[in-house]
């Protein structure tokens, strides 16, 4: 199985202009399978980020539907082992 470790951009991007309501089946859906058969990760800094902008408790977007989303995610967004941590700074 191959593993994609997605950045904050491609969610952003995507939670920006491709709206829950409308791609829902497209896009959201074979993420969040892509996400809990574990194919699709990203790290707990990108959900921080993410949480910012889109978190279901933003008073500042009325768009909570994409941040309920995010959020029934978390678990997707891991902590890296100092392990990982090692090899990203070696390969630098």
């Amino acid at each position: 199985m191959n593993i994609f470790v997605v950045d904050a951009n491609i969610f952003s991007i995507s939670l920006k202009n491709l709206s829950l309501s409308v791609f829902e089946d497209d896009i959201y859906l074979p993420w969040s399978e892509g996400m809990k058969e574990g194919s699709i990760i990203s790290v707990d800094e990108v959900y921080r980020e993410l949480d910012a902008l889109w978190g279901a408790e933003n008073p500042k977007d009325k768009r909570q539907k994409e941040g309920n989303w995010l959020k029934d995610h978390k678990y997707a967004f891991q902590n890296p082992s100092n392990a990982e941590c090692t090899l990203v700074i070696e390969n630098i």
